[in-house]
C-alpha cells in the first residue's frame, strides 16, 4: 500500500510541478506541441516533429520571460506549443522550458 501511495504522490507533484513552471501569459492548455527541428528561410518555414509548417508574418511569439517576442527567440531542438491554421500555418508560438513538449 505505501508503495501505491507513493507513486501516487510522486506522479501528482511532479505533474503539478510541470504545469506551475509556465508564466503566467501562456494558457493551462495548447493546441500542439513538439520539438521545433529546423528554421528555414528567415523563420518563415519551421519544422516541428517532422511536419513544415509555414509562419505568418506578425507570428506572435511568447518566451518564458516576456509575452512578446520575435521570431528570433527561435532555437532549433527547442520546446515549442503552437497553433496554426487547417493550412499548416502557424500564427502563434510559445517557447517551452526543456522537456516540457509532449511528443507522440
Amino acid at each position: 500500500m505505501n508503495k501505491v501511495v507513493c507513486i501516487f504522490l510522486f506522479l501528482f507533484f511532479t505533474s503539478s510541478w510541470a504545469t506551475e513552471r509556465l508564466p503566467d501569459h501562456y494558457p493551462n492548455e495548447f493546441k500542439n506541441e513538439g520539438i521545433l527541428q529546423e528554421i528555414e528561410s528567415r523563420g518563415t518555414k519551421l519544422t516541428i516533429n517532422a511536419t513544415s509548417y509555414r509562419v505568418v508574418n506578425n507570428v506572435a511569439i511568447h518566451t518564458l520571460s516576456s509575452n512578446f517576442g520575435s521570431i528570433n527567440d527561435l532555437r532549433k531542438n527547442m520546446d515549442i506549443a503552437f497553433n496554426d491554421n487547417d493550412r499548416n500555418t502557424i500564427y502563434e508560438i510559445w517557447i517551452l522550458p526543456k522537456g516540457y513538449a509532449e511528443v507522440d
